[in-house]
């Protein structure tokens, strides 16, 4: 007969005893939690490992990502300044660059240059130009003024004037600062009544104030006729460069008939004093500058001049397309070469330059000279200042 210790023993043995039953269960879910443990530990050192990895080439790749960015921002930057530099070259009558910003935004950036006149011995803050650029193409090419005409009396427009018709002809244009802009007139076209003569309005304007004028003359004239038509005391500061081939100026003549007309007709054709003309603005005008960016008289300023064109392609990019196209004819035909690479001086047929128009700086009475000038068809003001 079986003792109590050997059946105990039989009983912690039978797996068919509760006892011995929960006793096996117990240690399985303890092996099985000491597993689970076990994993679980080895599972998250591995995933902080594996994610500390993974981070660090997604950094590396980021930063990469950026600087090639930076990169290709700074060589737009340089490409767009380079744009506006070779555009103060032959245009902007006696306005010059100043000082340039750049910003830097996501995926895009944008640089501002200031800018300043020189009138005399004054040097007067314009507008600034402002180009924003993305990786892909130019958002704003530069910063529009809204027009604001009020063509039931005199007016002001802040909107660059490119025609003038009889609703216009007394508007005055500005720039966003409250600057007058000057306008030209082509020698080829006859305005008739919209005529601009600024001159005669020199009597209005304070004695002690210093002026530029935009004048438009009768016809094309070399460089050095113009020195002779020019008393002296008033200072040429920039020549109005003809850059229009014969058809393009026929063209220009046939499209001012039909505007023109269309005007005429708009009244269902009983109005017969309605006129329409093209102008030239200084923002578009093309042009030899004479006094450098301190006030100076530039040493052969016609020299200069057409280093920049020889020096410089215009593309649709640089100018608008009908500036370029402009500028490319006037290259071609001045046949610009240089002999060799140790000869910096250009050759080029001097008689294709002609001027239609200059801008002139003095003060009142030095430019009362002007008013009954043969010459003059046209004048224009544009900024006026305090001579001291």
């Amino acid at each position: 007969m079986k003792d109590d210790f050997e059946n105990k023993i039989d009983d912690l043995f039978d797996v068919n005893n509760k006892k011995t039953r929960k006793v096996i269960l117990k240690a399985k879910l303890k092996t099985i939690g000491i597993f689970a443990i076990i994993i679980a530990v080895i599972s998250s050192i591995l995933y902080v490992v594996a994610t500390r990895i993974v981070i660090k080439n997604i950094d590396v790749k980021v930063q990469t990502t950026i600087s090639e960015i930076d990169l290709k921002l700074l060589d737009k930057k340089s490409s767009e300044a380079k744009d506006v530099e070779k555009e103060y070259e032959i245009m902007h009558p006696n306005k010059y660059l100043g000082q340039l910003s750049y910003n830097k935004g996501f995926l895009s950036a944008n640089i501002k240059y200031e800018t300043y006149k020189v009138i005399g011995q004054n040097v007067i803050a314009t507008e600034p130009i402002e180009r924003e650029f993305n990786l892909k193409e130019n958002l704003i090419t530069e910063k529009e003024q809204e027009a604001h005409v009020n063509i039931l009396g005199k007016g002001v427009s802040t909107i660059t004037p490119e025609s003038l018709h009889d609703q216009l002809k007394d508007v005055e244009f500005f720039n966003s600062l409250g600057q007058r802009k000057m306008m030209f007139f082509y020698p080829f076209s006859d305005y008739k009544d919209l005529y601009r003569n600024d001159l005669q309005k020199l009597d209005e304007v304070d004695n002690k104030k210093i002026a530029e004028v935009a004048l438009s003359f009768d016809k094309y004239y070399s460089i050095e006729e113009i020195g002779t038509m020019i008393p002296k005391g008033v200072d040429i500061t920039w020549y109005w460069v003809d850059t229009l081939s014969d058809e393009q100026k026929n063209n220009i003549l046939k499209n001012d008939d039909a505007d023109t007309k269309n005007i005429r007709e708009g009244y269902n054709g009983t109005r017969k004093d309605g006129l329409f003309r093209h102008i030239v603005s200084e923002d578009s005008a093309i042009g030899i500058k004479a006094i450098d960016l301190n006030g100076y008289k530039i040493d052969k300023p016609l020299d200069k001049f057409i280093e920049s064109l020889y020096r410089n392609n215009y593309s649709k990019g640089d100018l608008n397309s009908i500036n370029s196209d402009q500028v490319n004819y006037l290259k071609k035909s001045l046949n610009i070469v240089q002999e060799d690479a140790s000869n910096v001086t250009l050759k080029y047929d001097s008689k294709i330059i002609k001027t239609g128009g200059i801008v002139v700086t003095g003060s009142v009475e030095q430019l009362k000279i002007l008013k009954n000038n043969p010459h003059i068809k046209a004048s224009t003001f544009g900024v006026i200042s305090d001579k001291y």
